[in-house]
């Protein structure tokens, strides 16, 4: 099967690349190809310029059942934003998202039907991050990559590739999905876990060597300006589309905290969690502003209770 390719896309500005144009075509045609003309029932979308992990299969197996059992969910993919060999330690480890990665990724014809009408000429990822498209459904990701990106000059000119998508590690451990419990996936016992895990978490007022931290810790951001001065302390990206912070749930951010020795990155149970403070506007899997709660609260993902955050206790 072969998308012949055209140059006469109208582009919205003379100056802006057709590139995006021919590559949101491409995906169009091929979805409609696998889903509308033959009827599949899911679909993997893996770039061209993408290594994939051992288990890289057997992932995607264990991810279709879950997109059969859960409607909630968007898509599932391959991909950890911060998934940096410095912020990832388990291999078993997957977290539910209100951030669409891409970068190898799995839809359901389902799916598919409630996107073609409005497909987009161009930017089709940043389109699938808008609310009203991803209408409060999440993707799965793992916290180790199981793809990773070596196209260091592709259509976005190695945008981020330095600095964040070469030292991204692929997960070497070969994995039995279909051995895995995988039930604290489900949508609201994932919720109560992540509101337990911000509720226990210790306080830190600065972020002056939270690499350092010991155990569960949280810092909180109030704007987009916080949470990227947070992002830039931890070394992770700090940009966010449409109001959700990449591989955030609810807002929420989780970055593993490591310190480097002569054998590699050393993993000493640190995690730290990124956690928006109540007047700041992050649209989750509610699609719900937190600005109607009292700035000493936090958000409960699961019931929309309040919950304090005990600053006497800061570090």
């Amino acid at each position: 099967m072969q998308h012949i390719k055209s140059d006469t896309f109208p582009t919205r500005k003379k100056t802006e690349p057709i590139a995006y144009y021919r590559i949101a075509s491409h995906y169009k045609f091929v979805m409609r190809q696998m889903f509308d003309c033959w009827q599949y029932p899911k679909l993997i979308v893996l770039e061209d310029d993408m290594q994939i992990a051992v288990d890289f299969f057997s992932y995607f197996e264990a991810g279709a059942k879950l997109l059969d059992d859960d409607p909630k969910l968007y898509t599932v993919s391959s991909w950890n934003d911060h998934g940096q060999a410095c912020h990832v330690n388990d291999p078993l480890r997957l977290e539910r998202s209100d951030f669409f990665p891409g970068l190898g990724w799995m839809l359901t014809n389902a799916v598919w039907h409630s996107l073609k009408s409005n497909w987009p000429a161009a930017y089709w990822d940043d389109w699938m991050r808008l609310s009203p498209v991803r209408q409060g459904r999440q993707t799965i990701r793992p916290e180790i990559c199981r793809t990773y990106n070596f196209g260091e000059k592709g259509s976005s000119h190695g945008q981020y590739y330095e600095r964040y998508l070469k030292p991204v590690k692929l997960n070497d451990v070969v994995v039995d999905w279909s051995k895995q419990d995988l039930g604290y996936l489900q949508r609201h016992r994932y919720a109560e876990e992540v509101d337990q895990k911000v509720a226990s978490a210790r306080l830190l007022k600065s972020s002056e060597g939270v690499h350092l931290a010991q155990g569960l810790v949280k810092m909180t951001y109030g704007s987009k300006s916080e949470y990227e001065e947070l992002a830039a302390a931890l070394d992770i990206i700090g940009d966010w589309k449409d109001g959700v912070p990449r591989a955030s749930y609810e807002g929420i951010v989780k970055v593993r905290l490591s310190t480097w020795r002569d054998e590699g990155f050393s993993f000493l149970g640190g995690e730290c969690l990124l956690v928006p403070v109540p007047d700041m506007h992050t649209e989750g899997s509610h699609g719900q502003s937190r600005s109607s709660f009292p700035v000493n609260f936090v958000y409960s993902a699961h019931k929309g209770q309040k919950r304090g955050i005990d600053k006497s206790n800061a570090a």
